[in-house]
């Protein structure tokens, strides 16, 4: 190489003196040279292909087993004759590669659900194709070996069956069904039904309004009610539809509900049970919608995210108007109150993670190109239990054939995923201090002031409740699966701290 001419050497020193300064004036002031920011990143994606590729395969929910590994559960279909069969596979948690794959019931592709029970099997819930009526509820138990222990169809409802919405576990191992009825007239009455752990009908009750009604989805408040969200309209041949937020207790009656329009609008909807709500530290809840309104001079489909506080009234509204066509699916919380939402859309290998902080001001988009397959249409956001790792499901090339695609994506750079059930905020030691952590048959909880303790599970549901004393008092565990738990410690009906608990065996 050749010599650099003498007279450019002192303007290439004062360019490089700068350059370190500017760097050091900006590390001192607490940032980083934007260049060196770390983001989160693909890490690994993969592509599982149908036996016919004309008709539609994806991974409609996921969980993670007490092994660490993830279980996630789908429709497939190989004959246009056949209903569609719902399809389980094991995935590595680092790998994707599959541990083993099962095939169970002639399900109707649409909303279903992993529900986690006790002996680490899971129970399946979703629509099954009756004989004399379209659409029925259906449970499978499967073994964590892959096996279908035993399955169940409920009782048949309504002219033309039920459109199945979530399923919750009940404190006694039992399940709560989510839905609608479907009369012999265009009209879905929101339906709430509880059965026990294998599929008996102990009660079911209408729910909220008597018009138009679709129930998506159902989450556990921090109090131990259950929040219902889905779709209304007040005209039954009207094309407009509004959110509606349902709390009820544990007896399915009603305690307070909520009808959502946003302005701009022409109709707001939930859509095929993907959009699902997320509760917050703080007792409110996050929903993701679709709207439908008009956007350059066309009608669009615009993504939505509601925010809405303990008592549902709302807190804030996001409309994401920078592009046209995209859809918002699943949501996360991180540790700093920020809220991560899974955007998809569009003929395109392309899809994203959008950043909303705690007051709905959009923070960043994090973009995500996968070469596994053309069309991916990712629908389900699952952090892992360490809350750095987000496990991404879905299908390919949408519902007119293809695929499932699953992804692992790492969120270096960003705080980690929390739950409802385990805060950010940790307890002061004063409050609560419990040991040791992980734990296994039992635990020491120390309290500095007597009050009521309880164990929350990773959806938010109390699973253990006692009455503590000043000083060290102990829990039983044995009776509660491995995984991570909130441990609260309530005094005057309030909420005052607040520790993680891991159970390992």
């Amino acid at each position: 190489m050749a010599s650099l001419p003498n007279r450019m050497l002192p303007a290439m020193l004062r360019c490089l003196f700068a350059w370190i300064v500017l760097g050091a004036t900006g590390l001192l002031a607490g940032g980083a040279p934007p260049a060196y920011a770390q983001a989160p990143r693909l890490v690994v994606d993969h592509f599982y292909p149908h036996t016919a590729p004309r008709y539609p395969t994806l991974f409609n929910d996921a969980v993670f087993t007490p092994q660490g590994n993830v279980l996630v559960a789908g429709v497939q279909n190989n004959d246009p004759l056949q209903p569609f069969h719902n399809r389980f596979l094991l995935l590595s948690p680092t790998t994707l590669d599959t541990l083993w794959t099962a095939v169970g019931l002639d399900m109707n592709a649409g909303p279903q659900r992993l529900v986690t029970g006790p002996g680490n099997q899971f129970t399946f819930c979703g629509f099954i194709v009756g004989s004399s009526t379209p659409l029925e509820w259906a449970l499978q138990i499967i073994s964590p070996a892959g096996r279908v222990r035993r399955t169940v169809a409920l009782p048949q409802s309504g002219a033309w069956g039920r459109y199945f919405g979530a399923a919750l576990r009940t404190p006694d191992g039992g399940l709560l069904w989510a839905g609608s009825t479907l009369g012999a007239t265009p009209r879905r009455r929101a339906e709430l039904v509880r059965t026990d752990s294998v599929g008996t009908v102990l009660w079911q009750r209408a729910q909220g309004w008597d018009m138009n009604d679709y129930q998506m989805d159902a989450a556990y408040t921090n109090t131990g009610t259950v929040l219902l969200a889905g779709v209304t309209s007040l005209s039954v041949t009207a094309n407009t539809w509004s959110v509606r937020l349902l709390e009820v207790n544990a007896q399915g009656d009603s305690i307070r509900g909520v009808v959502l329009t946003p302005r701009g609008a022409r109709t707001v909807a939930p859509q095929y049970g993907h959009h699902r709500l997320l509760p917050l530290a703080d007792g409110g809840f996050v929903l993701p919608a679709d709207g439908d309104t008009t956007l350059n001079g066309r009608r669009e489909t615009q993504p939505l995210l509601w925010k809405v506080d303990r008592q549902l009234r709302l807190q804030w509204l996001r409309a994401y108007r920078a592009s046209v066509g995209l859809r918002y699916f699943g949501t996360v919380a991180l540790a700093d109150g920020s809220i991560l939402v899974l955007a998809a859309g569009g003929v395109t290998s392309t899809y994203y993670l959008h950043r909303y902080d705690a007051q709905g001001q959009f923070l960043a988009q994090y973009t995500f190109i996968t070469t596994a397959c053309t069309n991916p249409t990712p629908i389900k956001l699952l952090a892992d239990p360490t809350g750095r790792f987000l496990f991404v499901g879905g299908g390919c090339e949408g519902y007119s054939g293809g695929g499932a695609y699953a992804a692992l994506i790492d969120l270096a750079g960003l705080p980690s995923v929390v739950t409802a059930a385990a805060p950010a905020r940790p307890a002061p030691a004063e409050a609560l201090a419990v040991y040791p952590n992980p734990a296994q048959q039992q635990v020491a909880v120390r309290v500095a002031r007597a009050g009521t303790v309880r164990l929350l599970d990773a959806v938010g549901r109390v699973v253990q409740q006692q009455a503590v004393r000043a000083g060290q008092n102990r829990l039983e565990l044995a009776h509660l699966p491995a995984g991570l738990y909130a441990c609260q410690l309530v005094q005057d009906g309030r909420v005052v701290a607040v520790e993680r608990l891991q159970i390992a065996r």
